[in-house]
């Protein structure tokens, strides 16, 4: 009888390791899986961000073919009033009202407004949104069009980006610099779809293969 309780006990002990090996096992894929999740989850927004500035950036390019044949030089702090200042931030507030912009606006070269989609800026008035560094703001003033890095509004909690353009006189001379200021992500949920379909399935997965083999074992 000794001689059966102890060969029992070693049998159950030999059932006990696997299933603690299957426990653990099935732990490190659902970490796997979870880190495979999220790692989606960021790589298609990375994408769909780098891919909304590229857009961004070149709606910026056309935008900026529409101030050519004006002279931006009459844009002086006091001139708001002028046919010209009037007509130019019209354009700005079409652009952010019909492209779903959030702001437009053109600055010169000491970074001041010379004209703002939001008329309540007067000529002059600092730049507020220069998310770009000096280097590609040059590039911008040698003729390069660029789009900044992600950034988020903590007084809406959405991310944006902004895309600069050089605006050309007759003569083909950077005479000042649009930037238009859009939205990244309309729908963060649409874009973390995929990733939570994948976690889920996975998830569902490992627990049915789990519950297998600890039946098994």
């Amino acid at each position: 009888m000794q001689e059966r309780g102890e060969l029992r006990k070693v049998q159950e002990g030999r059932r006990r390791v696997p299933t603690r090996m299957i426990s653990v096992l099935l732990l490190g894929v659902l970490v796997v899986l979870s880190m495979t999740g999220w790692w989606l989850y960021f790589g298609i927004k990375k994408s769909i961000e780098h891919e909304r500035g590229q857009n961004l950036r070149d709606f910026a390019v056309v935008a900026a073919g529409a101030f050519r044949n004006h002279d931006l030089s009459t844009l002086l702090p006091g001139n708001e009033q002028l046919y010209l200042s009037v007509w130019i931030r019209g354009v700005l507030a079409s652009y952010s009202t019909q492209s779903g912009m959030r702001n437009a606006f053109i600055m010169d070269k000491t970074n001041h407004i010379l004209a703002d989609a939001r008329k309540s800026v007067p000529v002059g008035t600092t730049c507020d949104i220069l998310k770009i560094g000096e280097e590609e703001l040059a590039g911008v003033w040698n003729g390069n069009a660029a789009f900044s890095a992600p950034y988020e509004d903590p007084s809406d909690g959405k991310r944006y980006t902004v895309a600069y353009a050089p605006v050309t006189n007759i003569e083909g001379v950077v005479v000042g610099i649009l930037g238009v200021e859009g939205p990244l992500l309309r729908d963060v949920g649409a874009e973390r779809q995929p990733a939570l379909w994948v976690g889920a399935l996975s998830l569902a997965a490992v627990v049915c293969l789990g519950f297998v083999l600890i039946r098994r074992a």
